[in-house]
Order: structure tokens, then C-alpha cells, then sequence
């Protein structure tokens, strides 16, 4: 197995290359491998009894989708396995937000996510940046009825979040979901272009993920 992960992480090392200038190896993160799988209960709607989670080695618990049944079931221990998002258009509509890409395989199986990790993030500050912004033409009347256009200045925000393990993240979507206090599972989306950071908060169908850059 420890040949299996050196082997993979040389290949994803190739993958994923540089960026800004420094190595990138998010393998030693986020990848992992199947350990064990149970019958779901079932949500906190009452649904998908009896289908089938998925428990990777660093804890994390993931819900396979029902018509993704027979696929999974051909997977064993050890297979290794990476989170990726499911980003075809309404996405956000979707109870299984994800999938679990087998390279073991070379197959994948929808899932959503049920419990994070063993040693999960959890976000302990956050706070609004400016990043940029933009002047936008009003109009307004004075008190002699004439009116006027001004320019005013509209400020674009976007969300750090400061981390339990000492990083500082943007979040390139502001959700409400990712407040101070709340766990997040960190991942990395790989796609032929290249690869991207992203965190996933909230599970089960209410998950929601964002793309993420490191500030610190």
C-alpha cells in the first residue's frame, strides 16, 4: 500500500505542478483510501435508508448514491480513492454534491457528504475583505427638484476564513454556511485545465462547497 501512495503521489505531483512558483502536492492531503463501508440510516428527511457509505481512512463518511449501488459494490478495501466536485450546471439542486473518484478502478460513484474527518478544520475567525470594486451612475434629486447623476463607489467583498490548523483562506462564494465555529472539509478538484482548492461545509444534502485560494 505504501508503494501504491508513492506511487500515486509521484503522478499527481505531475499533475498539478507549481503554483505561484512553489510545488503543489495536494496529494498528501486528499487522497485516501476506502476502509470500511455501513448501510446508511437514513437522512434527517427520512431518506436513502439502506444505501450504502463509504468511509475513507481519515474518518470522513460518505453517502453513495442509490443507482451508483452495483459500482460500489465491486470496490474493496484499500482502493484508492479522491473527492471531487460535481460541477455541472444545477449542481446546487443535487443531494449527492460530490463523487468518489476510484483510481484503483478508474471509476467514479456519486456521493454526498455524511461525517468530515477524524481531525476535521474548523473555522475559528472570519472576516470581509475588499478585493476590488466598481463606480456605478445614480441618479438623485436636490432640493430644488433638478436631477443629478453621481458616481458612487461599490466595494466587492469576499470572505476569509482563518482555520484551526493556522491557514487563512478567501472563499470565492459567501455563504452563510461557513461562519466561525463551523467544520469544513478541504479538497482539491482536479480537471484537465488543471486543479483548484475547495471547502465543503454542512453535509447530507445541505452541503455546500465553494472554491477557496490560500492566503496564508
Amino acid at each position: 500500500m505504501i508503494k501504491q501512495l508513492t506511487a500515486f503521489s509521484l503522478f499527481f505531483a505531475s499533475l498539478f505542478g507549481t503554483m505561484n512558483g512553489e510545488p503543489v502536492n495536494p496529494v498528501d492531503t486528499t487522497i485516501e483510501y476506502l476502509n470500511t463501508t455501513y448501510l446508511f440510516n437514513g437522512d434527517r428527511h427520512e431518506e436513502f435508508v439502506g444505501d450504502f457509505v463509504c468511509v475513507l481512512n481519515n474518518g470522513s463518511a460518505w453517502k453513495v448514491h442509490p443507482k451508483d449501488t452495483e459500482k460500489y459494490r465491486n470496490w474493496n478495501v484499500n482502493d484508492i480513492l479522491h473527492v471531487q466536485i460535481r460541477t455541472s450546471f444545477f449542481w446546487f439542486k443535487r443531494e449527492h454534491k460530490f463523487t468518489l473518484q476510484n483510481y484503483s478502478r478508474n471509476e467514479s460513484v456519486r456521493v454526498m457528504l455524511i461525517n468530515y474527518p477524524s481531525s476535521s478544520l474548523s473555522i475559528n475567525a472570519i472576516q470581509n475583505v475588499q478585493i476590488d470594486g466598481y463606480y456605478r451612475n445614480t441618479t438623485i434629486k436636490d432640493e430644488y427638484g433638478n436631477t443629478h447623476t453621481e458616481k458612487k463607489w461599490v466595494p466587492i467583498f469576499q470572505k476569509e476564513i482563518y482555520l484551526n490548523d493556522g491557514t487563512v483562506w478567501r472563499l470565492e462564494n459567501d455563504n452563510s454556511a461557513f461562519d466561525q465555529g463551523k467544520y469544513v472539509y478541504f479538497g482539491v478538484h482536479r480537471e484537465s485545465s488543471g486543479f483548484w482548492y475547495y471547502f465543503i461545509a454542512g453535509t447530507e444534502r445541505e452541503a455546500v462547497w465553494t472554491k477557496a485560494t490560500r492566503i496564508l
